[in-house]
């Protein structure tokens, strides 16, 4: 059982599942990750969190495959077993999608 209880949608107020639809809508994979729904019991702070790691996710100078790689060898670093699980599908599929070119 989590410390925070999760909430399902029926227990969700409407800017919850606003936000949490928001959130679902801009993800990758159609999911809404464990630390958003934990998040979710503040839904205004939740909102501008995911818009802080979209911009740092693909916002930035580095390629799909970069930022993965980047994300990975962070989550290695600090022993985030969460960022690994959530980014290593995505690192091995911008992997194959994009040919890292050692000469650039």
């Amino acid at each position: 059982m989590p410390r925070i209880p999760l909430l399902t949608e029926a227990t969700m107020t409407p800017e919850q599942k606003r936000v949490h639809d928001f959130v679902k809508g801009r993800s990758r994979d159609n999911h809404v990750g464990a630390p958003y729904q934990l998040a979710l019991h503040c839904p205004e702070f939740l909102e501008r969190w995911q818009q802080v790691g979209e911009t740092l996710r693909y916002y930035n100078s580095l390629p799909p495959a970069l930022s993965e790689m980047a994300i990975l060898v962070t989550a290695r670093h600090t022993s985030c077993q969460y960022e690994w699980i959530a980014h290593e599908p995505h690192a091995r599929k911008d992997r194959k999608s994009t040919r890292l070119n050692s000469s650039h």
